[in-house]
């Protein structure tokens, strides 16, 4: 133990030394180390025009080696002819009533025309909507779906009175799905007939090509698509129209992503002007652990499997390397130019100027020439007070002059003479004690000199030590500390906080795992009124997806026939996830060569006796018939045109189901695992995949990674708590404080309705660092106060940094207030609330609850003690 607290106590010392001098370093060089802080910030500012926007929320938001991400490739690549959609919705205004009605189908006439009729310049060549959509290479036309679909888009078919007729008369055209894309019907309602009687919303969907020859005139064609709708928008709510659209484009949920993060200057101008003004009034002090431990916090945080967390992190990191930087240097070399302002008497805001001598300097320049005279008297006078010369010596250094600075040096050569003397004198007497001999008045009168020179240094420096304490100190000290270690109050504070933790340790095992599509996107967004439909209408019935049959699957084969209809029969049973399906190529074509009259001579598996014959009997024939020939529109099987080999005929194919209520983060999450676990176990190589299902890839890993984060963090501050608070018992305090902030945020995010995703993910990873901000002050002054019991050392501690760090929690509160005052999207003011609870949490056990635990169970020793030790150990040598 002594030699760990020895080694702590060198590195300290030597950690000093080498940071003093490289200050003095800068200080003695401001005008090099002020070139070198230029280029390096030319330098950084360099780094604005290569810096790049990520929008994409699966890139922010979802670990990029997860299983939903390598499909998501998979499945894109395969299918990359696939279109982009732009897509429009009508309602009513207000929401909720039938817009099958005349009014209704004429607007959507009418957004169809300017679809349509859209055009963009681009390099002086125009292009319009008929230049740039997905032409189906079976109709040769645009591809389009919706409600006009039953006028084939020809207003001049429409008829009023036959709107409920035509709709009803098409052939299995109306399911009960959400969103039907051939119909464009949403919240469908139905007589016993079974006839469609009311909705709540069409719909219209236009397919564009995203080939890459097209993709840059598609993005402005996109671009101006918004912005014409936006206008037709906002125009009908002004006219308090009967309809409302709603409207999507491919690229939106990245456009609008990008607006909110694209956060106003004026938020940040703010918040510098509120951090400014409270540092103006008050000094803040800085402490190396604090500044260390927040680097390795956020350090940590890059191995998050997040990148908005990675990304966070390491910003963070870069912005702590600098702070420590313009620390050491930018500060240095001002408080350099300061010091020279103010020895050559220049104004301090017009440094051009030099100020003119006043008075007061007039009279104390006579002062101290006056007490130089003194002094020299006192050299030439050995019967003077050599007391009096050193207090005026000393007073004289203040001075700043070179004569005082001698003088000084002359009174301690005569205090040390005297002092020498008295000392002879006191010996004398100690070896030869005489009752009757003149030494001993002498001893009595030098010792009563030496006791009343001690009590008037003594109280002249406590009246100087209760000068230097300003008002908030004082109070700290003489009224705060005081009340707070009470040994009643000191209890109640314990049994409220120790409460209060086993309370969020209940509420923090409520938490759940989630991520709000709608919180990245801005408050106005056009989209926010789009997922809000698609929750009303889409999530009681659940969702589509895919189960993606991969490469070198055998489907001429018993074997392989047996193992797909097993696991589309393992999927059709599952009334746990799945609320309907199979929409099955597959089957549907075993169906179509049992009935059809010239189908292929079918073996006792009800398979093509010639395995050529099942692939060109499905080509030829089957996907060719009206009855199944959306499978081909759909794509839901991709042949390999050029394989001549019979095993490869298919390159992949898809089946497809729809999910029940998922509307729940938990069943999302046991879904996922669920299927996938069927198709692991499946004979046949497949997967499942839907695109939204990213989100509980997310899910399922985000409070794991939390909480390995933070448990690493709290491990890094601990082993650094070690090294600079010198005692285990101190650094075991800060890390209970850290553990116990830590579970009251998590309790926090349940009272806040709030959930575990990667921005709150950030936020308790911070909560670390933050949490030794505010407690490593007071326990690195209380470790090297040299109070001589724990009470004693926990008032010098509270008094001595007390306010740098209130101060310092309140310029973060102050300095955060913008952003929740203009914050554009929820996200930002999630990200606010959690840091708020975090400071006043931080606040509250760093200036409450900790000053109360150090006062019972603080280490006794401090540097002081260890210092004196050594001094002892040496003199004994």
């Amino acid at each position: 133990m002594v030699r760990w607290t020895k080694f702590c106590k060198i590195f300290e010392e030597k950690l000093g030394e080498k940071l003093s001098k490289f200050s003095g370093i800068v200080y003695d060089h401001p005008y090099l180390f002020l070139l070198i802080v230029i280029i390096g910030i030319l330098v950084s500012i360099g780094g604005f025009y290569f810096q790049e926007t990520e929008n994409d929320i699966t890139k922010m938001y979802v670990p990029q080696d997860a299983p939903i991400l390598v499909n998501e490739r998979y499945f894109n690549k395969k299918w990359d002819f696939l279109p982009k959609f732009e897509v429009m919705w009508l309602t009513s205004n207000p929401r909720g009533n039938n817009v099958i009605t005349k009014e209704s189908i004429d607007m959507m006439f009418e957004i169809d025309k300017k679809v349509k009729e859209l055009e963009i310049t681009y390099n002086n060549k125009q292009y319009g909507y008929y230049d740039l959509c997905y032409v189906n290479y079976i109709t040769k036309k645009c591809e389009t779906n919706g409600i006009l679909n039953f006028w084939n888009s020809d207003p001049s078919l429409f008829e009023e009175d036959k709107i409920l007729e035509v709709i009803n008369g098409q052939k299995n055209i109306v399911t009960s799905q959400c969103l039907d894309k051939l119909t464009g019907i949403m919240g469908i309602q139905k007589n016993d007939q079974n006839q469609v009687i009311s909705a709540k919303m069409l719909y219209l969907n236009y397919a564009m090509d995203q080939k890459d020859e097209n993709i840059k005139y598609l993005e402005k064609w996109e671009s101006k698509f918004i912005d014409e709708f936006l206008k037709l928008k906002n125009q009908l709510e002004k006219d308090n129209s009967k309809q409302n659209i709603i409207f999507q484009s491919s690229s939106s949920i990245n456009i609008e992503v990008g607006k909110a993060t694209a956060s106003s200057p004026i938020t940040y101008v703010i918040g510098y002007i509120l951090m400014g003004l409270l540092l103006w009034l008050t000094i803040a002090t800085s402490i190396v652990i604090t500044t260390l431990t927040d680097l390795v916090v956020l350090l940590i945080g890059l191995s998050s499997p997040f990148d908005a967390v990675v990304y966070f992190c390491g910003y963070g990191s870069c912005c702590i390397f600098f702070v420590i930087f313009f620390q050491f240097t930018l500060f240095i070399i001002m408080l350099s130019f300061e010091a020279k302002r103010i020895h050559n008497q220049r104004n301090a805001f017009l440094i051009c100027m030099r100020t003119k001598s006043t008075n007061l300097l007039k009279k104390k320049k006579i002062i101290n020439k006056k007490k130089s005279i003194d002094v020299e008297m006192s050299d030439s006078d050995p019967n003077s007070n050599s007391t009096s010369d050193y207090e005026t010596g000393s007073e004289n250094t203040t001075s700043g002059s070179d004569t005082g600075s001698n003088k000084k040096i002359n009174s301690d050569t005569n205090i040390r003479d005297s002092m020498n003397s008295n000392s002879d004198i006191i010996e004398k007497k100690r070896t030869n004690p005489d009752p009757d001999s003149d030494s001993n008045s002498t001893l009595d009168s030098v010792t009563d000199s030496i006791t009343d020179s001690k009590e008037k240094n003594t109280k002249k420096k406590k009246d100087f030590n209760k000068l230097k304490l300003d008002f908030f100190q004082r109070f700290l000290k003489e009224k705060y500390v005081p009340f707070i270690l009470n040994k009643k109050v000191s209890i109640f504070i314990i049994i409220i906080f120790l409460g209060y933790f086993g309370v969020s340790i209940y509420f923090a095992t409520q938490v759940e795992e989630g991520f709000d599509k709608t919180s990245v996107l801005p408050d106005d967004s056009y989209l926010q009124e789009m997922f809000e439909v698609m929750d009303i209408y889409c999530n009681p019935t659940g969702e589509g997806f895919y189960i993606v049959i991969k490469e070198d699957t055998k489907y001429h084969e018993k074997d392989t026939k047996n193992d797909l209809l097993k696991l589309i029969d393992d999927f059709r049973h599952n009334e746990k996830w799945v609320s309907r399906g199979p929409y099955s190529w597959y089957e549907d074509y075993l169906n179509y060569l049992q009935t059809e009259d010239d189908a292929p001579t079918l073996d006792s598996d009800g398979l093509p006796v010639n395995p050529d014959e099942f692939y060109s009997y499905l080509q030829d024939s089957f996907l060719q018939n009206p009855d199944y020939i959306h499978y081909k529109l759909a794509s839901d099987i991709i042949f390999n045109e050029n394989e001549n080999d019979i095993n490869k005929q298919i390159e992949v194919s898809r089946l497809i189901f729809y999910s029940t209520d998922l509307s729940q983060t938990n069943d999302q999450v046991d879904f996922m695992f669920d299927v996938r676990d069927i198709t692991t176990d499946s004979e046949i190589n497949c997967f499942v995949y839907n695109a939204f299902y990213y989100l509980s890839e997310q899910y399922s890993i985000v409070k794991q990674s939390t909480l390995m984060s933070v448990g690493f963090a709290i491990l890094a501050v601990l082993l650094l708590a070690f090294i600079f608070f010198i005692y285990p018992t101190n650094a075991i305090l800060i890390i209970l404080t850290i553990i116990m902030i830590d579970v009251d945020l998590y309790g926090f995010l349940w009272l806040m309705g709030l959930t575990i995703e990667p921005v709150s993910s950030i936020c308790l990873i911070m909560s670390v660092g933050f949490a030794v901000d505010y407690s490593a002050h007071i326990i690195h002054c209380y470790t090297t106060s040299k109070g001589k019991t724990r009470k004693e050392k926990v008032i010098q501690s509270i008094t001595k940094i007390g306010s740098s760090v209130l101060l310092g929690g309140l310029t973060t509160f102050f300095g955060l207030t913008p952003i929740i005052l203009f914050a554009t999207s929820e996200i930002f003011r999630t990200l606010v609330k959690i840091l708020y609870a975090t400071i006043v949490s931080g606040l509250l056990h760093g200036f409450v609850f900790l000053p109360v635990v150090l006062r019972f169970l603080g280490a006794k020793g401090s540097i002081s003690d260890i210092k004196q030790k050594e001094d002892e150990n040496n003199q004994t040598k």
